[in-house]
Formats: C-alpha cells, sequence, structure tokens
C-alpha cells in the first residue's frame, strides 16, 4: 500500500468498468427492500446473545463458535429469527407455547455458548417458556455463573432442566435439521443455499428468495395455507404477474443467482409440517435387526467392512394421513434404496434426489412399516485390512430421513431470465444476501 498509491483506499464501484449499468442494479434491490419492509417478517426463533458471557469470560470463550453456528444454520435454513439480549428476555411474557417481547412471539429460544446470565430470573423465564410447551435449545456450556451471586451450580442445574435439547458441542447440520427442519425455500441439493425472507402482511405471505448457485436450480416453496392464490412480483421492473391458484408447493425452475418475490394469498387448509423420522429405526445386515442411527453411516456404527445391502426398519406413526400427496425424502443415501411401505414397493433410487411421492391411501394414522433395502459399494469390503485405503467409504443412510406435505404444483419455468443490465454477479449476490438475512436478525430491544 506504501509503495503503490493506487491501493492506499477501499475501491469504490464507480471505478468500476461495469458501473454504467448500476442504476438497473439499484432499482432492483430498492424494490426488493419496498417489497420485504411492506411485510412483517416471520421469525420464530430468538437466539439469546451471549453477552455477560463476553463480559466475564474474554472474547477467547465458545461462545463466539457456538453463535456463528447457530446463526449460519438458521439463515442459510431459510429459518427467521431474531438475536434478541437478556433484558428483554427478562421482560418477556409466555403464553401458548411462546415466548412474547412486546408483540412479537417466538417459539424456540436458543442459547449458544452462555455461561453467565444476570441473574435467576433469567433461567426462569426459561422454565416458563418450557414448562408452556415452547423449545429450549442450547449448545455448549450451560449458564453456571451469574452476575449477581458468581459461581452457582444450582444455577446449571434449573437451567438443564428448562432444556428441550442441550448439545455439549456444537450441533450438527443433520442435528439441527432433526430439531428445527423448516423454511419455505427448498432444493434437492444440499450444497446449495437459497437466501429467503419471508413475512405476513394484511393480505397473506410475501417470499423473497435468492439462488445462490452458478447453475440452475429446481426450487420448492411451500405456501402457509392452500389453496392459495400466487403472483410474482418483479424486481427488476415492479410489476406483479399472477400465476393462478395453487393446491400446494410451487416447483420452479430458477435460473442461477435468480431473484424471486413471490405473493401468497392465505387459504383455508394449513399445509402441515414436515414428519423427521429421526428415531426408532433399526438395521438387518442378515445377523438380525439392531437399533441404528440414521444421521451418520452403518460404517461408523459397528459394521466398518460390511459392503453389501442393509434393511432399515421404521414403524411409525403419521399425523395427517389424509393430506392429499407426502413425499419421502431421504437427504443422504450411499448408494441406492428400495423403499417398501407397508409391504408396497414404492421406489427405486440409484442417484439423486432420492425422493419419491408416497402413493395416496397407503399411508395409516398409526403402525406404518418403512423399510429401505440399501446399497453400498464394495469398498469398505474390497479396502479392509489391505493398507490401500485410510478412510472408510460411507454406507447406509447418512442424515434423517422425513416426509413431506408436497402436493406439488408445477407452475414451470415462471422465471425470466436476468436483465441484461444487471451487474456483476458476486457483488449482486453479496448484496441480495445483506437485503434479505441481515435486515431481519437485528437485536430487538
Amino acid at each position: 500500500m506504501f509503495v503503490n498509491p493506487r491501493f492506499d483506499f477501499p475501491p469504490g464501484v464507480n471505478f468500476e468498468p461495469w458501473f454504467v449499468h448500476h442504476r438497473a442494479f439499484a432499482e432492483e434491490s430498492g424494490r426488493l427492500s419496498a417489497f420485504l419492509d411492506a411485510a412483517r417478517p416471520e421469525c420464530e426463533v430468538a437466539v439469546l446473545y451471549p453477552l455477560r458471557t463476553g463480559w466475564a469470560c474474554g472474547p477467547g470463550h465458545h461462545f463466539g463458535a457456538h453463535t456463528a453456528v447457530w446463526t449460519e444454520y438458521l439463515a442459510r435454513a431459510g429459518i427467521g429469527f431474531h438475536l434478541v439480549d437478556e433484558r428483554d428476555l427478562r421482560a418477556a411474557t409466555v403464553a401458548s407455547g411462546k415466548i412474547f417481547f412486546s408483540d412479537r412471539g417466538y417459539s424456540t429460544v436458543v442459547l449458544p455458548g452462555v455461561e453467565v446470565v444476570k441473574d435467576i430470573a433469567t433461567v426462569e423465564v426459561l422454565q416458563r417458556m418450557r414448562a408452556a410447551g415452547g423449545t429450549v435449545l442450547a449448545s455448549g456450556e450451560l449458564p453456571a455463573a451469574s452476575q449477581q451471586r458468581g459461581s452457582d451450580p444450582a444455577l446449571t442445574a434449573m437451567a438443564s432442566a428448562a432444556c428441550t435439547k442441550h448439545w455439549p458441542d456444537t450441533p450438527t447440520i443433520a442435528e439441527l435439521d432433526m430439531t428445527l427442519r423448516g423454511g419455505r425455500v427448498r432444493t434437492a441439493d444440499p450444497n446449495v443455499t437459497v437466501w429467503t425472507s419471508s413475512g405476513r402482511d394484511d393480505h397473506g405471505t410475501r417470499v423473497a428468495f435468492f439462488v445462490d448457485s452458478p447453475h440452475r436450480q429446481t426450487v420448492t416453496v411451500i405456501p402457509p395455507s392452500v389453496p392459495a392464490s400466487v403472483r410474482r412480483f418483479d424486481a427488476t421492473t415492479g410489476e406483479i404477474l399472477d400465476l393462478g391458484t395453487t393446491s400446494g408447493a410451487l416447483r420452479l425452475e430458477c435460473h442461477a443467482e435468480q431473484l424471486v418475490c413471490l405473493l401468497f394469498t392465505d387459504g383455508p387448509t394449513s399445509v402441515p409440517a414436515d414428519i423427521v423420522l429421526s428415531t426408532g429405526w433399526s438395521i438387518d445386515i442378515g445377523e438380525g435387526p439392531r437399533p441404528v442411527r440414521t444421521d451418520i453411516g452403518w460404517e461408523r456404527q459397528g459394521m466398518a467392512e460390511y459392503s453389501g445391502i442393509a434393511e432399515y426398519r421404521l414403524r411409525f406413526d403419521m399425523p395427517d394421513p389424509e393430506w392429499p400427496e407426502w413425499e419421502l425424502v431421504l437427504p443422504a443415501v450411499h448408494t441406492a434404496a428400495e423403499v417398501t411401505l407397508n409391504g408396497t414397493e414404492i421406489a427405486n433410487l440409484a442417484w439423486p434426489p432420492y425422493s419419491c411421492p408416497i402413493p395416496r391411501g397407503l399411508l395409516k394414522p398409526t403402525g406404518n412399516v418403512l423399510k429401505l433395502f440399501v446399497a453400498s459399494t464394495a469398498a469398505n469390503a474390497y479396502y479392509a485390512k489391505s493398507g490401500q485405503r485410510t478412510e472408510l467409504a460411507p454406507s447406509g443412510l447418512a442424515a434423517f430421513p422425513c416426509s413431506e406435505a408436497t402436493s406439488v404444483d408445477r407452475l414451470g419455468p415462471v422465471v425470466g431470465d436476468l436483465p441484461s443490465g444487471s451487474t456483476p454477479m458476486p457483488l449482486r449476490a453479496c448484496l441480495m444476501w445483506l437485503i434479505m438475512i441481515c435486515r431481519d436478525h437485528s437485536c430487538v430491544g
């Protein structure tokens, strides 16, 4: 910097050769902001900012890493959240399974490495939240000291009792998916992030999403209720296009780094929540059934050298079997699967996406039996004790299966190409992220 004065200041966009196109860029981002500002953000999760932990333990404490894991996961999953401080938490009211900060209600409170609180009153609020049917999630250290009394083992016992779920370390994505599966906008590729912001206005729900991928993606958008009329707001022109009425989720073909803004009116029937099939599984590799986790492969569960076909089995209940269409989703399979439900073969899945519709009338309110015959590669058997490979090949299921209420309407490629005057993708992607993610998650108070 001191050798060449050309680099003694941050470069501005006005020095870029494409700056002549900046107006289209600014107008699109301005219209997106206006579209979102007309709605009240949908936020069900309150993340407690560990301020007193920072004061007492310093910046080297683990609360920073835990806060980062939670907020990044929620943002990438499209789950609305707010960062809240302890003052707001202590002044909140609890009713009907939610904690209310003035008129904002949250069904879930997250404690990311919160080790120090003001006093016992903070934990008492969390206890009331849990007792009212709300969800309290924590990771890392639990409150063990207060500003008022210092170290207090009783505080930890109270906090532990208040938690619905506590991870001593940072939770994995699979664990968070099991606990907080949600988000109105999804893609079949779990490696693609769709930055999403949604909110309520006087007529229904507004959803804006940005496909952060260099390739075309099939995107599923789940309305809050059906049937619902759907309109698309074009942020590049300000025009509104009527897309008709949907009776279920929408499947849209989106271009790379595409911005989409949709307006849904309310319908009379709520869309059922996803059902995560996380517990109760068994596996049989020819030696009789044994309990098994489905968020990690069988090679990490005492079957390191087995290569072949394993039978995963689960008996489960279905709270809303009469919903018109359910889809079975297997987020991670190594390598292929045959699916049977209640004795009927419904799919053979040999490559992604590992999902299939569940035929109508096949689900029962109770006692459904799902079998997955998963075939691995032969690698672990061939390489066992050979010294040729140090890592085991993933085998079987590696993420929790789930059942999604789909009843999909395919409206086709309603999303057009980006206008030729839009700015280069990296800057545009960054601004879309700032508008849709950062604007909604500032501290309440």
